[in-house]
């Protein structure tokens, strides 16, 4: 299986993907990492664990306002969703999801609430 390397607010990450996943990892590494830019991962307030959280909450809103979108285009005929942008939304979902529990986890032990 191979390796992929992606960097997250300033720091990298070595991942292990399936055989033809590398390029698809990398973006999504790329737009978690845009995505915490705008959560201020460099704000000197923000810990890491918060960091993370503002980052996966950011994640699901875009991600809700994306689904909420595809839902109130009731005059439009809707766009053909390719295989792509679905396995696309469900592993930006999927890694949100994931973000939220390390959050918590990393809060709980820190002891921050």
């Amino acid at each position: 299986m191979p390796d992929v390397s992606i960097t997250i607010a300033d720091r990298q990450f070595k991942l292990t993907c399936g055989e033809g996943e590398e390029q698809q990892l990398e973006n999504l590494g790329r737009v978690v990492d845009e995505t915490a830019r705008k959560a201020g991962y460099s704000s000197q307030a923000l810990t890491e664990s918060r960091m993370l959280l503002f980052t996966s909450l950011l994640l699901a809103d875009q991600l809700d306002e994306l689904q909420n979108a595809k839902g109130s285009a009731v005059s439009a005929p809707p766009a053909p969703e390719t295989p792509h942008d679905s396995i696309a939304a469900k592993a930006v979902e999927k890694l949100a999801r994931r973000m939220e529990k390390l959050a918590s986890s990393l809060e709980e032990t820190a002891g921050v609430s």
